[in-house]
């Protein structure tokens, strides 16, 4: 009675949880259906979403080749891809070519589906996870949870087409596969012995291929997968220390291990000769050697603990494992350096150009998983309980995973997608806690409080498990009321946590399909450079490779803030001077943007190439402010207050209000005198300079601006920018509240996007 009650009252409300969360998450994912599905269809984000369709176009026109070298992205060095492998423009291009997709529209269009559809496959593998650790309503709060958490939502949102969207189905495949074969590896009870022979017929090879194969396709998708190897060499080496309370067969282990990373390195091999890339090449053979290493690593410090035991030396073993280790490290880190830098992107990455980049904060975390850290403390102390008492390997590797993301996201906030998936594993976990035994602590809670402890102890002495509460609906079907209090506790915490979740994911999907969508203007100047700039001599479809590439002649680059490098490319069809990501030319494009010297800025439009330079109202004011900010990378060396300031005034009403106030500095950066006048010459309105003199508008600066005789404006776009329109820094708004009506007018017919051409100036005097 008391099981089919299990089966069918409860569990029918807890599926209809999932139905719920799940539908939830799909109605937030397809919030951006109207951009996506139109006549200009725009994606989420302004870096690698674009890149992605650059690569996919690629490999449909050389269909099945991939392309490791991008001479038109980063000129005029080029780009080569290492962290960012063929499987997502690989699929991409093959969706395409069976739906017959063409032109930029219908690709868009068809291909945004691709995040959507791998959170809708993350669900059965969260679920079985779940209640693989911890029962089947873990199981069914952790697929619910994972529908709707907000760091793995935003990335698997229709249009958000980037490698995401895999790495965390793949990481979450293969962690729950390697999980399951823990207990295959260290067995509860002795197995018996087996010959060479018979011990590849006892393995559980569909777990080994499945946890393979997700392996394999994380490699083939982006090479950070690697570091769910690290965490796999780190969690054994962990084991080895309680090799007492565990029963291994060395050979198995072994042979488990080399049959799930053997054919990863089969393909970091075989993709390092067909990229014919010497980077590349390098790269990926000494992380396919790790792979290799891994194993005899793992035969080691397996095989380490028998020599110390007959030497009666075991209290030794950790300091032995201790020295073992950091050898390792020293050996990896002179041979290997590219592990290390995974490991920096991580934990230390030196050059932080984006937002996503900085810090999670406390305050940010608490009010991200408000009322879900309750459960997910209790999964903690949990899975405590599993490693030390248990000695149970599969929570080490739970705790691990989370813990290792953790403290990753407290250095950069972009890794909380990383993160969100070991999460909701602990969170179900906690609320199976709570399902479970929460009946059993408000019992004892209740023994503790109340005035008549001993009495209520001795009634109930004898009485048979929930008979101690008067006849009931409840005691009719053996459940004590304070288990269904428990019960009820766990179901309302857990409807909380979806609808704080789904709170959370809904403000952020609209948030950044409101800010960072790529605008049309932009689209429309790339499009116009496009059919109104000369050939470049590189082939947008063409594959080059990176040892046999030279930059031709007449090459030159396009000059955008470096986080719209990948969209010019897509639009433009043109080199461009950065990557649209972090490393390639952009410390040199922040020092260009914000450069009041001439000298030097004609020094670095030589040194990339640049023939157009694009500056945009929504540049000005997302990323100029930090451009100026990190204004080391700005010679002349001055602070960010020497540009602006914030100052506060009381209107008439007697409230306080900001406003800024900009700085003679402020105009004399390249973007701001080439956007607001178009590099021309201006009258200041100060003759005699006082320290800190600033102007009372944006369009009027503190003293006269010199001409830039090498820029020719060439284009703008037909829209406006009005104060505060479009994506602003809240902290940083470059646009003067207190204008006059006459100077809000002036300001309402800025454009929002210019273009202008450079010359240079030596060029310019002998014309003239």
């Amino acid at each position: 009675m008391r099981k089919s009650f299990e089966s069918h009252k409860y569990f029918i409300l807890i599926y209809f949880a999932i139905l719920f969360s799940a539908l939830i998450g799909v109605s937030v994912r397809l919030i951006p259906f109207g951009i996506i599905i139109s006549n200009h269809p725009r994606l989420e984000g302004l870096c690698d979403t674009w890149f992605l369709l650059t690569q996919t176009e690629l490999v449909a026109h050389n269909y099945p080749m991939y392309s490791w070298f991008y001479p038109s992205i980063g000129f005029p060095q080029g780009l080569e891809t290492i962290e960012m492998n063929p499987l997502l423009p690989l699929i991409a291009a093959t969706i395409l070519l069976l739906t017959s997709g063409s032109g930029e529209v219908t690709n868009i269009s068809i291909i945004s589906f691709i995040p959507f559809f791998s959170s809708l496959l993350l669900i059965p593998i969260t679920y079985y996870f779940g209640k693989m650790m911890h029962g089947k309503f873990a199981g069914i709060a952790a697929a619910a949870l994972v529908c709707v958490i907000p760091s793995i939502l935003i990335r698997t949102t229709l249009g958000y087409l980037d490698h995401h969207c895999f790495e965390i189905l793949f990481s979450a495949g293969f962690c729950y596969y390697f999980v399951k074969l823990i207990p295959e590896i260290f067995p509860e009870k002795t197995v018996e012995k087996i010959s060479n022979g018979e011990i590849f017929i006892r393995l559980p090879l569909s777990a080994i291929i499945l946890s393979a194969l997700f392996f394999t396709l994380g490699i083939l998708n982006v090479i950070t997968m690697m570091v769910f190897f690290a965490i796999v060499m780190i969690v054994l080496t962990i084991a080895s220390l309680f090799v007492d309370s565990l029963i291994i067969n060395k050979k198995r282990l072994i042979l488990i291990y080399y049959l799930i990373f053997l054919p990863s390195t089969f393909i970091l091999i075989l993709l390092s000769i067909i990229s014919q890339s010497s980077v590349i090449f390098r790269t990926f053979n000494l992380l396919a050697l790790a792979l290799l290493g891994g194993g005899i690593w793992l035969w080691i410090i397996f095989s380490i603990p028998e020599v110390f035991q007959r030497l009666s030396l075991k209290r030794f073993f950790i300091l032995f494992l201790i020295f073992l280790s950091g050898l390792l490290i020293a050996i990896t880190n002179l041979f290997l350096p590219q592990s290390w830098e995974l490991i920096n992107y991580f934990f230390a990455y030196p050059y932080t150009l984006n937002l996503e980049w900085t810090p999670l904060t406390i305050d940010g975390f608490l009010k991200m998983y408000g009322i879900a850290l309750f459960p997910i403390s209790i999964g903690l102390i949990y899975s405590i309980h599993q490693i030390w008492k248990l000695k149970n390997i599969q929570w080490i590797f739970i705790l691990f995973w989370f813990s290792f993301f953790l403290f990753a996201a407290f250095q950069h906030q972009r890794h909380l997608y990383y993160l969100d998936y070991p999460f909701v594993i602990l969170a179900g976990a906690g609320l199976n806690e709570i399902w479970i035994n929460g009946g059993k602590f408000i019992r004892t809670f209740k023994l503790y409080t109340s005035q008549n402890t001993d009495s209520l102890i001795q009634d109930n002495a004898d009485l048979p498990y929930g008979k101690s509460i008067p006849p009931s609906f409840f005691q009719k079907n053996s459940i004590p009321l304070s288990d269904w209090l428990g019960r009820i506790l766990a179901i309302f915490i857990f409807f909380c946590i979806i609808l704080q979740f789904s709170s959370v994911s809904y403000e952020w999907v609209k948030d950044d399909f409101k800010n960072d969508v790529l605008n049309q203007d932009f689209i429309d100047a790339m499009i116009w450079l496009q059919n109104n700039s000369p050939d470049t001599g590189i082939n947008p479809s063409q594959i080059y490779l990176a040892n046999h590439y030279e930059v031709p002649s007449d090459g030159y680059s396009l000059i955008t803030p470096w986080v719209y490098g990948y969209a010019a490319h897509y639009w433009a069809k043109r080199p461009v001077s950065t990557s649209g990501n972090k490393e390639t030319n952009g410390a040199l494009i922040e020092s260009l943007y914000g450069s009041r010297n001439q000298s030097f800025t004609d020094e670095v439009m030589k040194s990339l190439g640049g023939r157009y330079l694009i500056v945009t109202a929504d540049f000005l004011n997302d990323e100029l402010p930090m451009y100026l900010y990190r204004g080391s990378q700005i010679p002349p060396i001055i602070s960010i207050d020497e540009y602006l300031s914030f100052l506060t005034d009381t209107d008439i009403t007697g409230e306080e209000k900001f406003y800024p106030e900009f700085y003679q500095p402020f105009y004399e950066t390249l973007a701001i005198h080439l956007y607001l006048f178009n590099g021309s010459h201006v009258q200041g309105k100060f003759t005699v300079r006082n320290a800190k003199q600033g102007s009372e508008s944006i369009l009027s600066p503190p003293y006269d601006l010199d001409e830039l005789h090498h820029f020719r404006l060439v284009y703008e776009s037909n829209t406006t920018v009005t104060p505060y329109t479009g994506p602003v820094q809240d902290s940083l708004k470059l646009f003067d509240v207190e204008s006059s009506p006459s100077k809000e007018t002036a300001l309402d017919k800025i454009p929002r996007v210019k273009i202008f051409e450079y010359k240079n100036i030596t060029e310019i005097q002998e014309k003239g």
